[in-house]
């Protein structure tokens, strides 16, 4: 049976949301929201909770400590990066980083990128939709993968998807995409989509928990997110690096019966219990994915104070556990 790390580890990574960026945009430039002096003494805080831990079972993050980098696009200043990633021997850090692939221009030079990185990068995050691939070309993606293959750096592939951009094909056709480079994500790109589109459930997916997408992400101005959907979300905010430490927001947040909840079975019983109650028109003709489902309801008024209720995580309807799966359309 494989291991989950998240079985284990509250949160799957310690991440710096360098600037909300919504994924698969062209309009991406390189400024950062949060600066790296900001996300430097992030990382100085986190190098000294870790100090502070040994020998404590906390289990909030896995071991060795998976670190990413993502928002807008970390390599339009690569510098700065560069500075971050200085953090890493020491420490021993696991980084991700994810990209939009604006900086690709030739084998050459991503080879070049791609040997800075070297020894401090394991994984490569690229953000893309269709309009993207077609702006930077496909060839560049191609020579990323094999370029970040040679240097045994993995890449995963997320991609944003509308109704008036389905999911590129074109990357499954690539012959240098094999077991080495994943396509792990599939995200809407709007907040809103309607039943027209092909690509909805007629219900959330029933994803039986959150623990996968769980990080402890920090945003420009400290404040703290279970995850990078859910960020901006009042209601799942934990906290701020501004005014507390990382142990004491662990401590506030893992003894909370909905957060736990929803870390292990996911949104679908708050779906449920919506469905049944009379806010159920308020609910959308169907969703890409939970945590889309999730956003809308946390950003509802009406659904937002419903979802407040503990009782409904704490206490979800028997059925929840047994729905069937749900129908895709088109």
């Amino acid at each position: 049976m494989p291991v989950v790390p998240h079985t284990y580890n509250y949160f799957g990574a310690f991440a710096l949301l360098l600037r909300p960026e919504s994924i698969g945009s062209l309009t991406i430039d390189g400024g950062w929201e949060m600066d790296v002096g900001e996300a430097s003494g992030y990382l100085n805080a986190l190098i000294h909770f870790n100090a502070e831990e040994k020998g404590v079972k906390r289990a909030a993050f896995p071991k060795p400590m998976v670190l990413q980098i993502l928002g807008g696009d970390p390599f339009l200043r690569f510098h700065d990066l560069e500075h971050l990633l200085n953090v890493v021997p020491p420490n021993q850090f696991l980084v991700e980083v994810c990209t939009a692939g604006l900086w690709l221009k030739d084998s050459r030079d991503i080879g070049e990128t791609l040997d800075r990185l070297q020894a401090k990068v394991y994984v490569l995050v690229l953000d893309t939709s269709r309009a993207l691939l077609d702006h930077i070309g496909i060839q560049r993606v191609e020579e990323l993968i094999t370029e970040a293959r040679k240097r045994r750096i993995g890449l995963y592939i997320r991609c944003g998807v509308s109704a008036e951009a389905p999911f590129p094909l074109d990357l499954l056709a690539l012959e240098v995409m094999n077991s080495d480079t994943s396509i792990i994500q599939a995200v809407p790109m709007t907040e809103s989509l309607n039943s027209a589109t092909p690509l909805l459930s007629e219900t959330p997916p029933l994803r039986r928990r959150c623990a996968e997408s769980f990080v402890f992400l920090v945003t420009p101005g400290g404040d703290i997110y279970p995850c990078a959907r859910g960020a901006g979300l009042s209601a799942l905010r934990l906290g701020s690096l501004k005014t507390e430490s990382i142990s004491e927001i662990l401590d506030r947040v893992r003894p909370d019966k909905p957060l736990r909840h929803l870390r292990q079975n996911g949104p679908f019983a708050l779906y449920q219990a919506m469905q049944q109650s009379e806010h159920a028109d308020r609910l959308w003709p169907g969703y890409l994915d939970a945590c889309q489902f999730h956003r809308q309801a946390l950003s509802d008024p009406e659904l937002s104070l419903m979802a407040q209720q503990e009782e409904i995580y704490v206490n979800p309807s028997p059925t929840t556990r047994r729905m069937p799966l749900p129908v895709l359309k088109g």
